[in-house]
């Protein structure tokens, strides 16, 4: 990204438009009929394409995943339940670790491990090697990569090999603001999850590359130290809010890929999760 990383820039920084912001309906349907006008093309016209600008596979088998992730959907929902209750009544007792799709640009160009279990692996050792006894890890997997990828046999073997297995968590869906809110902390690759962390004045520690990697936004010592340091970092809000606004202006549009720039509702009240 082009975006500067001095948090000068950006303290310093007045927003020119006054355009009023508009909560935008999302439309699943729009998006699951825009996917399958993209394979459907994509399975007649494949031979005339190479295949290397997309990081999943152009072939019709393709549609499997995502049977199987909708079947995942609704198991871990159930499965998940009792584990999910506990999490969100443990208030600040508990860090969060934030994945993402696995063969994903992200992970390949901007993250030096190169591999979520790489990312994986890492958080559980520095995890059992420095956080307090009391505290433990939760693992969410990314919703995209649900019909892909199940790292559970993997965390348990990290786990128990760093004997936290008592003390990590695996889940897959949950109600994302109320899971930051509770948490000591997040680590994330560089999700955009980090921005709702900092969003929720979540404490967020960055171990890729990630625009809104910035000192006083977030942790910038290394994931060893975030384990103790968290609870004494503050997040700058108003270079956040600044922060905020620069993005809205200079690179962002008040609109969803699968709504409607028309559909605009009543205007969100100031303190809305996002």
């Amino acid at each position: 990204s082009t975006l500067p990383k001095d948090p000068q820039v950006f303290s310093k920084f007045t927003p020119q438009s006054k355009e009023q912001e508009y909560s935008i309906k999302h439309s699943f349907r729009n998006m699951a009929w825009f996917s399958f006008l993209y394979w459907f093309s994509a399975f007649w016209c494949g031979l005339y394409f190479n295949n290397k600008l997309h990081h999943r596979s152009l072939s019709g088998m393709e549609m499997f995943p995502w049977f199987l992730s909708l079947f995942r959907k609704y198991l871990y929902k159930f499965s998940e339940k009792e584990d999910i209750e506990f999490i969100l009544e443990s208030k600040k007792q508990y860090f969060a670790l934030i994945l993402q799709v696995h063969n994903d640009t992200q992970i390949k160009n901007h993250f030096e491990g190169r591999r979520i279990e790489n990312f994986i692996r890492n958080s559980i050792r520095s995890f059992a090697q420095h956080a307090k006894p009391q505290h433990f890890l939760v693992i969410k997997h990314h919703p995209m990569d649900r019909g892909y990828k199940n790292y559970k046999i993997f965390i348990k073997r990290q786990a128990r090999k760093y004997n936290v297995n008592s003390r990590v968590i695996y889940l897959h869906d949950i109600h994302l603001p109320d899971f930051l809110r509770n948490a000591l902390g997040c680590i994330v690759i560089n999700s955009t999850t980090g921005l709702s962390s900092i969003l929720h004045k979540c404490p967020t520690k960055v171990c890729g590359s990630a625009f809104y990697d910035i000192k006083g936004l977030t942790f910038q010592e290394p994931l060893s130290k975030f384990w103790s340091g968290a609870k004494k970092f503050k997040i700058d809000q108003q270079l956040f809010v600044n922060f905020r606004k620069y993005l809205i202006e200079h690179n962002q549009i008040n609109g969803s890929f699968y709504g409607s720039l028309s559909s605009k509702i009543s205007p969100p009240p100031p303190h809305r999760n996002t």
